[in-house]
């Protein structure tokens, strides 16, 4: 019974980890497309 606790205890801690990492993946992804689309938007105001 208890190796079927620690056993859970793994996934769910495996499941969290992969959610940290799927969220700080996204959060890049995002910080990145903001950088660029700003530079993109400052070229295109002030690039005429």
């Amino acid at each position: 019974m208890s190796c079927f606790f620690s056993f859970f205890f793994l996934v769910v801690l495996f499941k969290i980890r992969v959610f940290a990492a799927l969220v700080e993946f996204l959060s890049l992804l995002l910080l990145m497309f903001l950088f660029f689309s700003s530079r993109i938007l400052l070229l295109v105001l002030f690039g005429k």
